[in-house]
């Protein structure tokens, strides 16, 4: 029974034993030829030109500011609009406390009522002195002291009626008004405080008059003239145009050792002072690489290229660095590929690392 036992173990150790150990001629191993991709357009890299630029930062700024201000001592009693609001030349914005000045044209009216009783008292005295003089019934001193009081008194009945019109445009004050159309980017009062004379209450921006201020560096003054095309782009509201330099500003920057460029921006209601804008500035034409974008094959964050070997067709994946958009569909690639190489031009959806393709025809 023992004898049985041994016997099988050892069968079964046999079996398990790789087949080359019960062989000892070497097996043939079964050779594949590189998967082949038919196809793909192929491209040879060539050297071209592209608009050589530079990018720099800007701000975009109100074209002017509006500041509004009391011309009179008050209290508030209403603020009528917001930050942010739109309003229209004339639209009222604060109404100040008018009772004290409503007590003063009272007090102007008055004034003016008794000048006008001391006038005609005047008047009628002179008239009568008229007489008297013709008649010789008085001197000709008493007569003048008359007229000429008769003179002082319209005189005053003048200064009066001044007063009454002072009062009433001081009353016109208590309504302030917006001298533009435009948008209310700053308020800084508020119901119940006082305004005083020249105290800033509002700020407006006028309507559609915005430009572009981009800080340049010294070093691109001689890139940049009055009337020179920059790119500009904002993408808080999807703006993306090219506007011609307005202006130069002559001072420089002591710490960044710029200066500021000015531009005219085309009228836009979703323009805001202070939005983020995106300059390109051209700076002539410069020799590079350009592909096709459909070459591009993206893995993960990287971006990549099918470079094929021009002895055996085979495909290898390497990755690339891109640069700026060129012609229609093209891109530029700054480091990575060399003129003369051969690259997947279209197609790299099918293609993969170490595939061949046929190089008998290429573009």
């Amino acid at each position: 029974m023992r004898h049985q036992i041994l016997t099988i173990v050892a069968l079964i150790s046999i079996a398990m034993l790789p087949a080359g150990c019960q062989k000892n001629e070497p097996q043939p191993v079964a050779v594949q030829d590189t998967a082949r991709v038919s196809g793909l357009a192929i491209e040879a890299v060539r050297p071209g030109e592209t608009e050589n630029s530079r990018e720099l930062a800007g701000t975009v700024r109100a074209a002017s500011v509006s500041n509004v201000s009391a011309r009179i001592m008050a209290r508030v009693l209403a603020v009528r609009v917001r930050e942010g609001e739109f309003v229209r030349a004339g639209d009222v914005l604060l109404t100040l406390d008018d009772r004290e000045l409503q007590a003063k044209l009272k007090q102007a009216e008055g004034a003016l009522r008794q000048a006008e009783a001391q006038r005609e008292l005047a008047r009628s005295t002179h008239e009568r002195y008229k007489a008297l003089l013709e008649g010789k019934a008085v001197s000709k001193q008493e007569y003048d002291t008359v007229a000429a009081q008769d003179k002082i008194a319209s005189e005053a009945v003048n200064q009066a009626a001044g007063g009454v019109e002072e009062a009433r445009s001081y009353i016109a004050f208590s309504e302030i008004r917006s001298p533009v159309s435009g948008r209310i980017v700053a308020k800084s009062i508020d119901e119940g405080s006082m305004a005083n004379p020249g105290m800033p209450l509002f700020s407006i921006e006028p309507e559609g008059r915005y430009h572009a201020e981009i800080p340049v560096d010294m070093s691109l003054s001689d890139s940049v003239r009055i009337g020179a095309v920059i790119g500009v782009s904002i993408d808080d509201i999807g703006m993306n145009t090219r506007v011609a330099v307005s202006e130069i500003m002559p001072s420089v920057d002591q710490m960044s050792r710029t200066f500021i460029v000015k531009a005219n921006l085309p009228a836009d209601a979703r323009l805001r002072s202070g939005q983020y804008v995106k300059a390109s500035i051209s700076l002539g034409k410069k020799e590079t690489i350009t592909i096709p974008e459909t070459a591009v094959s993206r893995r993960g964050q990287m971006d990549g290229v099918f470079v094929v070997n021009k002895g055996d067709g085979v495909m290898r994946y390497r990755i690339v660095k891109l640069g700026r958009p060129a012609a229609p569909g093209r891109i530029e690639v700054t480091s990575g590929l060399d003129v003369g190489e051969m690259i997947v031009a279209s197609g790299t959806e099918r293609a993969s690392d170490g595939a061949r393709v046929d190089i008998s025809q290429v573009r």
